[in-house]
């Protein structure tokens, strides 16, 4: 009588999976993820220091964050999701005799997509309300018309290189002296139409004494 034929079992085994940057970082390599199932990564947040994505030392007090969106062969594609500036970084920005304000509103991109802008505007001197107030104004319209003017991927790109910031702080300095205008969180909001075309990040300008603020180099995941 023949003997039954044992069954055999498939063990799957978790393997790393690279996690890469959209076009407008070339492609790179953010880390990765030790995964069973590549597909259970999808929704994920990747978050690094800006430093690491463009080899600028002047960086390294931003993060970015990044969405793994889905799986291509053997690695996972994300798109941008926000940036972010250390708030120990922004302490920095502010001295004794300077004002300082924030704000937090809505802009629509060139491709229909909505993005959170929260700038942060530090003056060269002490102001009042009334000029606190017609700044802010300025702000927002400034923003607004970058934003409406700018495909969604290249405006953050431009706030990466710091072009959207010293356009607004020109327009400020018609109004009233201001020693500082940054982007403190920038969200893309939605999803972005596909382009074929990917957007250029424009070479960073020498910029003042570095910040001494120690470098963000460990790629996290979040589920």
């Amino acid at each position: 009588m023949a003997k039954a034929s044992k069954a055999t079992v498939q063990v799957k085994r978790k393997r790393w999976v690279p996690i890469i940057a959209p076009k407008l970082f070339n492609e790179m390599q953010l880390g990765e993820s030790y995964l069973l199932e590549p597909k259970d990564a999808v929704g994920r947040t990747v978050r690094v220091s800006v430093m690491q994505l463009t080899g600028e030392p002047q960086k390294q007090y931003i993060s970015a964050a990044f969405t793994i969106t889905d799986v291509q062969g053997d690695k996972l594609r994300t798109e941008i999701k926000s940036y972010k500036i250390l708030a120990s970084a922004l302490r920095r920005l502010v001295r004794r005799n300077k004002d300082k304000f924030e704000d937090s509103f809505l802009v629509t991109s060139a491709d229909g997509r909505s993005m959170r802008v929260k700038p942060f505007v530090v003056t060269r001197f002490r102001s009042n309300g009334g000029i606190l107030t017609a700044l802010r104004k300025v702000v927002r319209i400034k923003f607004t018309e970058i934003a409406a003017a700018t495909k969604s991927e290249q405006f953050y790109a431009d706030v990466i290189t710091g072009k959207v910031q010293q356009g607004v702080q020109d327009a400020l300095k018609k109004t009233y002296p201001v020693g500082a205008c940054e982007v403190r969180w920038l969200e893309l909001l939605g999803a972005a139409p596909v382009s074929t075309e990917a957007p250029t990040v424009e070479p960073a300008k020498e910029e003042p004494a570095e910040p001494e603020v120690p470098a963000e180099t460990e790629t996290t995941v979040e589920a």
